[in-house]
């Protein structure tokens, strides 16, 4: 299992989306960081739960993070603003998504404070969801 960092770095750098990478994103993020949680290799999309207190486990099916806005907004912390935006670059360079998430932490005079999380993938769902852990990683 990677930390966060190292999960969101290989977000930004998928070309798209991972069943392997839902399943470290559900075990890290989503279940909870713990010893007794990880993806299953030999099973793309699956996270294996060591149960409480017993040596029994279950298998838990990650959502579809990389690949479903649905499931990437779904990590979005409560309060933060959210734009995706697609860019084209160049004939020479891909086009890609960018998202902004934006947490308001207070007022300047009349004008929000902000803290910004940016990230940028080929698709949506993978900018967001990297977005979305860069907020979670920040509180």
């Amino acid at each position: 299992m990677s930390d966060l960092a190292s999960l969101i770095a290989r977000l930004e750098a998928a070309e798209g989306p991972s069943r392997e990478l839902d399943a470290e994103i559900a075990a890290l993020c989503v279940i909870g960081p713990s010893q007794d949680v990880w993806a299953e290799p030999d099973s793309p999309g699956m996270v294996r739960v060591l149960g409480c207190g017993s040596i029994s486990s279950q298998s838990v099916r990650a959502r579809r993070y990389t690949a479903s806005l649905d499931s990437a907004l779904s990590l979005v912390p409560e309060g933060v603003w959210t734009t995706i935006d697609h860019y084209f670059m160049s004939d020479e360079r891909p086009d890609i998504w960018r998202v902004w998430l934006k947490r308001p932490i207070g007022f300047d005079g009349k004008r929000p404070k902000i803290i910004e999380y940016f990230s940028k993938a080929p698709t949506p769902a993978l900018a967001l969801t990297a977005a979305a852990l860069k907020a979670r990683a920040q509180g």
